[in-house]
């Protein structure tokens, strides 16, 4: 288990958050999720990684939102806890808010 800003979490969604989920600086709660070359395909990659990451969040007490399908990416809404503890994450890790280069 780790520790993502205060909430606990599974090796597997912090491996999944940190490599494929981007945060926007410009649409708050808003986060961009990545497919990646997979067998099945990067669309599907990104559904799945959505599947888990929307687990563990509804878990924490968080609601997620499909907003948008763009190309082999997703645009979601996830809300507070959850929104905070990611946004405080890439924040306190010097990551980098690469999602206000995408074109979503």
């Amino acid at each position: 288990m780790k520790n993502l800003a205060g909430l606990e979490v599974s090796d597997l969604i912090f491996e999944t958050i940190e490599k494929r989920v981007e945060v926007s600086k410009t649409e708050p709660y808003v986060f961009i999720i990545h497919g990646v070359n997979a067998v099945e395909g990067k669309l599907k990659s990104a559904y799945s990684a959505l599947k888990k990451i929307e687990k563990w969040a509804v878990s924490k007490g968080a609601e997620v939102k499909l907003l948008e399908e763009k190309g082999y990416s997703l645009k979601v809404e996830i809300t507070d806890p959850v929104a905070a503890r990611i946004e405080s994450h890439y924040r306190a890790s010097d990551l980098k808010y690469r999602a206000s280069d995408l074109k979503i």
